[in-house]
C-alpha cells in the first residue's frame, strides 16, 4: 500500500498476517481500535468479497460492496450479503458517502 502511493490517504494501514491466522474480522476490529474510534456507527467498510461483507456483519458495521477487485461481480450479489450500498466506480462510492455527509450536516 505504501508502494503504490496509497499511504498519502491514511495514517492506518492493516491487512492480513504472514501465517494467515488473522481474520477479516480482526483487521477491521484492529482498524478501528487503533483508530480510536468510538462510534462505531460512523464505521463504512467498503471491500470487494465475501469475506469483507462477513467481517463488517460480524462487527455490526456497514459494509459497501464493489463490483471491481477480486470478488462480487454484480450488485445482486453484493446485495445478497447484507449491503448498505454496492459500487461499480469510486464515483459510485464517493457519492454515496456525499449523501450521508450531507444528510449529518
Amino acid at each position: 500500500m505504501r508502494h503504490y502511493g496509497f499511504s498519502a490517504f491514511t495514517d492506518i494501514i492493516f491487512g492480513g498476517d504472514n501465517d494467515n491466522k488473522l481474520k477479516k474480522k480482526d483487521i477491521i476490529e484492529k482498524c478501528i481500535r487503533v483508530g480510536e474510534i468510538g462510534d462505531c456507527s460512523r464505521v463504512l467498510m467498503i471491500g470487494d468479497s465475501d469475506n469483507d461483507a462477513i467481517g463488517a456483519k460480524l462487527l455490526g458495521i456497514d459494509f459497501l460492496g464493489v463490483t471491481y477487485g477480486f470478488g462480487f461481480r454484480t450488485k445482486e450479489e453484493i446485495y445478497d450479503h447484507g449491503a448498505v450500498y454496492a459500487a461499480d466506480t469510486v464515483d459510485e462510492i464517493w457519492n454515496f458517502i456525499k449523501k450521508g455527509i450531507e444528510y449529518e450536516s
